[in-house]
């Protein structure tokens, strides 16, 4: 396993924390993750595959559907809530909140978030501190230019915070 995001890989596998946050903006660091995870599809202990998840600033909530060979790597569904498409981050959080509870091995990846927000802040809490998250095999992906103006100190210690280098592609 090689690139930018493996030391973060490992230490969510050590169970450090369920929650990583790749210093980036960078679409493309996006798009290469997301073609980490679809050569390593991981297969959790008792045979659930992974699901991912992804929240997308002002486009909303997605659910890949399926992972491709080339950029984007993923095929998108729109995920629905009770009033239609999840578009804000608050009721995104409340139904990936809910899936968490009800499935196993999730991988929930937010992008384009860029301030703060307490809605965010206490989702992210919450799950850090879960138990079931760890048994379940969930994870959270946040790529965000500044951590620090997303979160508190006293919730970034709590997090995998990983610098990622500019792409070049």
């Amino acid at each position: 396993m090689t690139g930018w995001w493996v030391e973060s890989i490992i230490n969510r596998k050590t169970q450090f924390s369920n929650v990583v946050v790749f210093k980036t903006l960078d679409p493309k660091r996006v798009e290469q993750f997301l073609g980490f995870l679809r050569e390593n599809k991981i297969i959790e202990r008792n045979g659930t595959e992974q699901k991912v998840y992804i929240y997308f600033i002002w486009r909303g909530l997605f659910f890949v559907e399926s992972f491709l060979q080339r950029p984007p790597y993923v095929s998108l569904t729109e995920v629905v809530g009770d009033f239609g498409k999840i578009r804000d981050l608050p009721t995104a959080l409340e139904k990936m909140d809910s899936i968490f509870r009800s499935e196993r091995n999730i991988v929930f990846i937010v992008h384009g978030v860029y301030q703060r927000n307490d809605v965010l802040t206490s989702a992210i809490r919450a799950w850090v501190f879960d138990t079931e998250m760890y048994i379940r095999d969930h994870t959270i992906v946040i790529f965000t230019e500044s951590p620090e103006t997303l979160f508190d100190d006293e919730t970034l210690k709590y997090l995998i915070v990983s610098n990622v280098p500019k792409s070049t592609l």
